[in-house]
């Protein structure tokens, strides 16, 4: 019957092999995810949605503040289920919609 030391090493050999492995397998995503990273900058952004930048700027500030206040509907609503029941669904599907229309 193995000593539980060998037991104990042997499950920590076992841990670092499947750390290891999983480092190997990120070698394979890294091309994705840096496509993924490159695609978060797009300098023509503006040009192709025929805005300009003080009127992008607006929107998207008055979009964040919004998605901010609902965010924080949602925390009273987890706390307290009986508040604000549809606010937030309502409020998402108001701006996917507005968004759909930019």
């Amino acid at each position: 019957m193995p000593r539980f030391e060998e037991i104990v090493y042997y499950t920590i050999f076992v841990l670092i092999l499947r750390e290891l492995n999983a480092l190997l397998d990120i070698h394979k995503h890294f091309y994705v995810i840096s496509l993924r990273l490159i695609m978060i900058f797009d300098f023509h952004h503006l040009k192709k949605a025929n805005i300009n930048y003080i009127a992008h700027g607006i929107r998207v500030i008055k979009v964040s503040i919004i998605l901010i206040t609902l965010g924080v509907i949602g925390i009273i609503h987890a706390l307290f289920p009986f508040t604000f029941v549809e606010t937030v669904s309502n409020g998402v599907k108001k701006i996917a919609d507005e968004m759909s229309h930019f």
